[in-house]
């Protein structure tokens, strides 16, 4: 009886710490609305963020990779130059131009948008995002949860792992 009692302690234990592992997750929050989604700690995700410029008004295209260790930017394409826009780049293709980037930004990426930019969102080649309806900031991140609030948060959304 002793020990089916400590062995069930044992697994208790065990259960518990389970559940407070860190696991990374990145967060999208645009709009009122909000998106997670378990990162998998050997391959990032793509991310690609469109979005028309609001002084220039064309369209501007970014693409990232997102880690547990955080968020790169691989790419820009832009179709014009001026406010806010690089003026350097490594190939134009039909009318973009393209640079090429592998920039280290961190944990957190924060944009602040208007209705006329025409957001779209896409995560691992998944539509998340198109708006916003009105002004909002958008925010992705890279954080760490424990498991349970993962589970949970999952289990209560629509959220698909990534």
């Amino acid at each position: 009886m002793v020990r089916r009692r400590r062995g069930l302690v044992v697994c208790a234990v065990v259960f518990g710490a389970l559940l407070v592992v860190p696991v990374p997750v990145m967060q999208v929050e645009a709009d009122g609305q909000a998106y997670r989604g378990v990162l998998s700690p050997f391959e990032a995700v793509a991310v690609e963020l469109s979005y028309v410029h609001s002084v220039e008004r064309t369209r501007v295209e970014e693409e990232y990779d997102v880690r547990p260790s955080g968020i790169v930017m691989r790419s820009m394409s832009w179709q014009s130059f001026g406010a806010g826009l690089p003026n350097d780049y490594d190939e134009c293709v039909d009318g973009w131009y393209v640079k090429q980037m592998g920039t280290r930004l961190g944990k957190t990426l924060s944009y602040w948008f208007l209705p006329v930019n025409d957001v779209r969102l896409d995560i691992g080649g998944n539509r998340i995002f198109e708006g916003p309806e009105r002004e909002s900031m958008m925010a992705l991140s890279v954080k760490c949860l424990p498991m349970i609030a993962c589970v949970v948060a999952l289990a209560l959304s629509d959220d698909l792992p990534l």
